[in-house]
């Protein structure tokens, strides 16, 4: 034992010694990420309630499902209605599960647990993106390569620390309209912390992802810790598998692409054991498959996938970050090289050729990087089927900055060290001094509106303090930029009444119930409907839509979305002409909560409802 942990303590040391470099900025990267939000109710002194800041899309979201599994509702079928519960989900809950786990275990709160994962997550990404470019980096064209000095080591470090902040804090330098007006005027397009701040996805599918794409290259290098890149590159597919579909409809894609390009260089060792790490993750996954398959045998399979984004086309989709990172590839790793073959009295034919058949495992990974990226946009050519194919773009976009970053150390770097050094260290101060400009600004910018939302932190503790499920029906204007209904359902056990259940299966007779009982509850009436809507143009899609792209714009040639629009007027007088509390009575009620007092029209059609207590402008009504 003693020996066991001496050479533990060793390796430790050896560790730190050698990658001190990465574990600081990995500690920089963490706590620039966590820093918004312990400043947050630091700042906000007597103001904080409880409620964390939250400046990234879809964290609400994401608490709400964490809130539904610490409330027992582990399979998250329905995860903001009281009814439907019994439904299997559209998207597994597993990453929801392991935020929600030390609530579970020990009782710690959630929502500290989700402000620590902003340090840990991040800090873990940049060391997987650090190790991955390190060994890319470092990789040699031969075994008969002479081995490296110290400078040569350092700058394979250096390089993989450059390579790390680019992706976890540089993420938007791709974005080269976004860097034009930034430089123009001085002010981010964005509103939202920086790109990895988002809870649960993507930053667990990078991770997952990234320790995938590790293993991966250890098996294409014939690494002598075979068993181990192999289980663990199976295991990482298989959770991604349970988990989020844009990560490991990539990582399959890549894995496709190492198939291919392995096999046409006769590499057949390889080619099984990349054949083994499928075929593991398929095995250790078959929970989630099971599940899938139960998903597809309920009637309203159909069109809830369709609402949630799955669609059917052959149309292929061009990524042009990865077609530029590809044409960049093909330059320096191709043409360069073939040139200098033709140099030493080659034809071009026999250059090209000569040089592709000299590939080395670096640049075969590298080009299974970049095509596998391209190869999730088409995919559907084959599958004709796609879901969201824009979110792919979370991963491309950090596959393309490593995919470059090996290439130009390999290629560019020893034609001019001294510049690419200069290079580095231009790129770590442009990514730290972006990072902290972002999270500065956007902290500031946003921090009375974060601050305002702690005045509904009373009326959620009453709710909570109810100690049983209750269902609550909220009456938010349309200007009032949140979602009030995940707020409801992420910091309270309370389900909420009228949702458009975007990712739920749930009957469409549902969604239009719900939307209609928003308008009548606004005090809408035949004669003020055209106007309310003709001013509210995006509000119906939330509810009307059945597509992805119905969701963001009213689509032409959507027949059935052009009828929901065309019917909703005569839809909603006829409601009208309806008991106003019976058709609320048709699903489970409890309360009422509402900016403002309900209007004196809509109480009156909804006897025994009475004004339980107000917290400021919000307005909680017993609904009876």
């Amino acid at each position: 034992m003693h020996t066991l942990i001496c050479k533990t303590r060793l390796i430790m040391s050896t560790f730190r010694k050698r990658h001190w470099p990465a574990l600081l900025f990995a500690a920089m990267v963490g706590a620039l990420y966590v820093a918004p939000h312990i400043l947050f109710p630091l700042s906000s002194d007597a103001d904080y309630q409880g409620i964390p800041m939250l400046q990234t899309s879809n964290e609400d979201y994401y608490l709400t499902r964490i809130r539904e599994i610490i409330d027992g509702h582990y399979a998250t079928g329905s995860f903001v209605f009281y009814e439907y519960k019994e439904k299997p989900p559209l998207t597994p809950p597993t990453i929801e599960f392991l935020y929600a786990l030390p609530t579970l275990l020990f009782d710690i709160p959630y929502t500290t647990t989700a402000i620590a994962s902003r340090f840990v997550l991040p800090a873990a990404l940049f060391l997987l993106v650090y190790f991955l470019l390190a060994r890319l980096a470092s990789s040699r064209f031969s075994p008969r390569d002479p081995p490296r000095d110290e400078r040569e080591d350092a700058l394979v470090q250096w390089s993989a620390v450059a390579g790390a902040l680019v992706v976890t804090l540089g993420y938007d330098f791709v974005d080269y309209r976004g860097m034009i007006h930034l430089l123009m005027t001085g002010e981010p397009t964005t509103s939202s912390l920086l790109f990895w701040s988002r809870l649960v996805h993507p930053i667990s599918g990078g991770l997952l992802l990234f320790s995938f794409l590790l293993a991966l290259f250890a098996i294409a290098e014939r690494t002598s810790r075979r068993t181990a890149a192999i289980l663990t590159a199976s295991a990482s597919l298989a959770v991604m598998f349970a988990s989020y579909f844009f990560s490991w409809g990539l990582a399959l894609s890549i894995l496709a692409a190492a198939l291919c390009v392995f096999f046409l260089k006769k590499e057949y060792g390889i080619v099984k054991n990349l054949l083994i790490c499928g075929a593991g993750a398929l095995a250790l996954s078959a929970p989630y498959w099971a599940l899938v398959f139960r998903m597809t045998q309920d009637p309203l399979y159909e069109e809830s996938v369709a609402r949630a984004g799955l669609f059917y086309t052959h149309v292929p989709i061009f990524n042009k970050f990865m077609l530029a990172v590809l044409v960049m590839y093909v330059l320096l790793v191709i043409l360069a090289p073939a040139l200098q073959a033709r140099r030493a009295s080659y034809s071009w034919k026999s250059a090209v050729l000569k040089t592709i058949t000299a590939q080395t495992a670096w640049q075969l990974f590298t080009l299974a990087l970049i095509l596998g990226s391209l190869l999730a946009y088409v995919q559907q050519v084959v599958t004709g089927m796609t879901i969201w194919p824009y979110h792919f773009a979370q991963y491309t976009i950090p596959l393309g900055i490593v995919s470059l970053f090996a290439l130009f150390h390999h290629k560019v770097r020893p034609l001019a060290p001294r510049l690419w050094s200069v290079f580095l260290a231009c790129l770590i101060g442009a990514s730290l001094v972006y990072g902290v400009f972002i999270q500065t600004h956007v902290y500031r910018g946003s921090f009375a509106d974060n601050v305002a939302l702690e005045q509904a932190a009373p009326l959620f503790s009453f709710l909570a303090r109810e100690g049983e499920p209750c269902v609550v029906l909220v009456n938010a204007p349309p200007e009032s930029g949140r979602n009030w209904n995940y707020l409801v359902t992420a910091f309270t056990p309370c389900d909420v009444y009228a949702e458009s259940g975007v990712s739920l299966l749930i009957p469409y007779e549902r969604v239009l119930h719900n939307y209609l009982v928003i308008l009548r509850l606004r005090g809408l009436t035949s004669a003020t409907l055209d106007g309310y809507l003709k001013d509210n143009p995006d509000e119906p899609r939330g509810y009307l839509f059945t597509s992805w792209e119905g969701l963001y714009k009213f689509v032409d040639d959507d027949p059935v979305q052009a009828e929901r629009f065309r019917t909703l007027p005569d839809d909603f007088r006829a409601f009208l002409k309806k008991d106003f509390r019976a058709e609320l009575r048709q699903y489970r009620l409890d309360y009422i909560f509402s900016f403002g007092p309900l209007l004196p029209s809509v109480l009156a059609e909804l006897p025994g409802t009475e004004l339980v207590k107000t917290f400021d402008a919000l307005h909680l009504y017993q609904f009876r």
